[in-house]
């Protein structure tokens, strides 16, 4: 499952605005407030950069003036393993303020390796929707024991700086005796 996030203060005619992650689309769902209106609604997405682009339209005069207006929507090439960012623009409304989802879609074995160039780390995305605990071995290539770490999460974010340059491979396990392994590059 990803991350999904809820626009606080969506935009003053939204009630509503949240977006996530379904198998391998995203579903974005607003409603619109009693009493308001706009001429049209554009979807947006935008992704690390955020540069929003258009990726859809709703045509027309939007909402009602007697009662509030529910609407959806289904991103189904978003972004993949990554955040995206989605927002709307009401017509002559404005926009609304951005809600964002980071998709996860794993290998044959439910797992991603992310490199994050701005830091210097690696993140590893797998399934554990119970927050069941893993241990993960880090080694090298010569299967010496490099790091040794333990999570409850669905992500691990690993420090890199101090390993060498080099290729590295992990085995998580957990507490179930559920495995899985991988390997990652350190540049």
């Amino acid at each position: 499952m990803a991350f999904t996030v809820q626009s606080q203060s969506p935009h003053f005619i939204l009630s509503e605005f949240f977006a996530y992650q379904e198998d391998n689309v995203v579903k974005l769902q607003w409603s619109i407030k009693e009493g308001n209106t706009c001429n049209g609604i554009d979807i947006e997405r935008a992704g690390k950069e955020k540069k929003f682009e258009k990726i859809g339209r709703i045509s027309g005069v939007c909402g009602a003036p007697d009662q509030s207006v529910t609407y959806r929507y289904v991103d189904s090439l978003p972004l993949k393993n990554q955040v995206n960012h989605y927002r709307l623009e009401l017509g002559t409304q404005g926009y609304s303020s951005p809600v964002q989802v980071e998709t996860r879609f794993y290998n044959s074995k439910s797992y991603v390796v992310k490199r994050n160039p701005s830091s210097s780390n690696i993140s590893i995305l797998f399934k554990n929707e119970e927050n069941i605990h893993y241990t993960f071995k880090i080694f090298d290539t010569q299967g010496n024991l490099v790091r040794e770490i333990t999570t409850r999460s669905d992500r691990l974010d690993m420090p890199v700086r101090k390993l060498s340059t080099g290729i590295y491979i992990f085995r998580a396990v957990s507490a179930g005796g559920s495995k899985f392994k991988g390997k990652f590059a350190v540049l």
